[in-house]
């Protein structure tokens, strides 16, 4: 007695092969957009606390020297910090006098967290919220620039005459002592 033996039919197992292959690529290709819209972003919040670092260094180096520098400067950081998007209250920032070069200088420290990503997978796989900062230092002008007014009326032409022009604080943020009359 001879029995039919015929083989399954295949047709099944190329249709879950293709279904897997499929799941994956689309898996695989929504995980990597979701990657690149994240670097994206972070990339974009870099730039914008960098830029909020540079400009409180700036507006601090340039306060008057009886300013309080940490104070006026952290109210300037917030306020810049707000104005950009940012939640203020989530920020760090810390601001120090040193030296570069022998220079006094401003240095300002930035630290934004929980700033939100995109959330393209529900599987875990990226995080919800990035945490990034910027330093940025400025050189403080330390005293007025000065020059020589050379005048050539004959009774003054031998003397020198100092010419100073002063910072934008005024005299008072020149560093130079100074009395008023």
């Amino acid at each position: 007695m001879q029995k039919n033996m015929r083989g399954r039919n295949q047709r099944g197992a190329a249709l879950a092969e293709g279904v897997v292959a499929l799941w994956l690529i689309v898996s695989i290709t929504v995980a990597s957009i979701s990657l690149l819209i994240n670097s994206g972003m972070s990339m974009f919040y870099k730039q914008k606390i960098a830029y909020v670092a540079m400009q409180t260094a700036t507006y601090t180096a340039q306060l008057k020297m009886n300013e309080d520098k940490r104070t006026r400067g952290e109210e300037v950081g917030r306020s810049l910090l707000g104005a950009m998007g940012f939640n203020a209250a989530q920020a760090e920032i810390d601001i120090k006098e040193i030296t570069v070069e022998g220079a006094p200088s401003i240095q300002v420290d930035i630290t934004c967290k929980n700033l939100p990503l995109f959330h393209g997978t529900e599987a875990g796989m990226m995080p919800f919220s990035v945490t990034l900062g910027d330093s940025a230092t400025c050189i403080k002008q330390q005293a007025p620039e000065a020059y020589v007014w050379l005048n050539n009326n004959p009774k003054m032409s031998g003397y020198l005459i100092p010419v100073v022009r002063m910072p934008p604080g005024g005299v008072g943020s020149s560093g130079l002592p100074y009395v008023i009359p």
